[in-house]
């Protein structure tokens, strides 16, 4: 079966935005991507601005280094749940005028969107329950503060 071009790049990509180094050989088995074209979506992809390192020789290593900024990342529905969820943590946790309450708002928002409808119902319930947890936590704190504070 033909896969076209930009979804093989797709998972190259996919396959290198954790950093870890591959084979040239390796790359081409787990992409379908032959070697010499591997090269040229190297290439294309420098040119976008990606930190493609390799290793020379026959077999020299290829990976994507950090640069100076996010690339674009693919998560697993699991994975994106998870950063939801954390992004809740945040949100329950910070100050109120913290530019990270903002920052975890939007990015809890963004995030949740991409989400399938009942993957989203799934995090909402986790979420709820994980801040219950939370508020329970500071509201037991606040009490001991307060108690220890008197003595």
């Amino acid at each position: 079966m033909h896969t076209p071009p930009a979804l093989r790049g797709l998972k190259l990509i996919e396959l290198m935005q954790w950093g870890q180094r591959f084979a040239g050989w390796e790359l081409s088995e787990l992409t379908g991507i032959k070697p010499r074209t591997l090269r040229n979506y190297f290439t294309q992809l420098k040119a976008a601005g990606y930190c493609i390192e390799s290793t020379p020789g026959a077999d020299g290593e290829y990976w994507l280094d950090p640069g100076h900024y996010v690339y674009p990342l693919r998560f697993t529905n699991e994975e994106a749940r998870t950063i939801v969820i954390a992004l809740d943590v945040l949100r329950t946790v910070a100050p109120p005028d913290s530019p990270l309450m903002q920052d975890a708002k939007v990015l809890h928002y963004l995030i949740g969107r991409l989400l399938p409808g009942a993957a989203l119902d799934e995090v909402r319930q986790m979420g709820k329950e994980v801040t219950r947890g939370l508020i329970k936590m500071r509201a037991v704190y606040t009490v001991w503060e307060e108690t220890e504070g008197r003595r």
